[in-house]
């Protein structure tokens, strides 16, 4: 198969979308009305910034032609089911763009990359809180969970899809502090005219002085979604 070149349809992102079959010991199903973020109440102080707080909650930014979600809720790994994590909530958003609509969403991503490592506040559904991205402390690539299937790598972790996309970005974002706050670990991948965003959300926000070695990036759902694009 092909990887999809140009626009996309919303009917045929929906046929690109990753299913339960895809990713065995994952629930997924489309993104509800109510958990999808109103963009228009998305709001950052430094106006580089909004960027990452929208792919962070899984929304789409510019302008796409098209755009399909999913919610897949899937078991913890090891090292966070010892941090006392549970089922882990991971966004998925194809966002198919017209031309080269994509290629100001990156430079924007890029560009906001360094801006963002100094905090700055996010307002979200009328509350806000400081926000910050941190430095990255290691590569999109984690060790897949039990349940999710067996990992590809030698060491049992998931094949790097890095590779694989045409385009990658990834990110660490924390908003507010200590353990009513947030960390949002998400991966930005391009395929044709279409980025796949995959965002995980981690109760607790963790400190920038800290590692966050022990929060996987969303690979385990990234990786079988980008196949379904065509890439073996």
């Amino acid at each position: 198969m092909r990887p999809p070149t140009g626009t996309l349809s919303a009917d045929e992102l929906e046929k690109l979308a990753i299913t339960s079959q895809d990713l065995p010991g994952y629930k997924i199903s489309k993104l509800a009305e109510a958990d999808r973020v109103d963009t228009s109440g998305v709001s950052t102080s430094q106006r580089e910034c909004r960027i990452q707080a929208l792919v962070a909650a899984g929304a789409a930014p510019g302008k796409p032609a098209a755009v399909v979600q999913r919610k897949a809720v899937g078991k913890p790994t090891e090292t966070e089911a010892m941090a006392n994590h549970g089922p882990l909530t991971t966004t998925v958003t194809l966002a198919s763009y017209s031309k080269k609509g994509w290629k100001k969403v990156y430079f924007d991503l890029g560009y906001s990359s360094t801006v963002c490592r100094i905090p700055f506040d996010l307002t979200q559904q009328g509350e806000t809180a400081k926000a910050q991205s941190l430095p990255q402390d290691k590569e999109p690539r984690e060790k897949a969970s039990q349940g999710a299937g067996d990992g590809d790598g030698e060491d049992g972790s998931q094949p790097d899809s890095r590779h694989a996309a045409e385009d990658n970005w990834s990110q660490t974002l924390t908003r507010g502090k200590g353990a009513s706050g947030r960390t949002y670990k998400t991966q930005v991948q391009r395929m044709g005219n279409t980025l796949i965003i995959t965002s995980r959300t981690y109760p607790g926000a963790i400190s920038p002085q800290s590692t966050s070695s022990g929060l996987s990036f969303p690979t385990t759902v990234a990786t079988p979604q980008l196949k379904k694009f065509g890439w073996d």
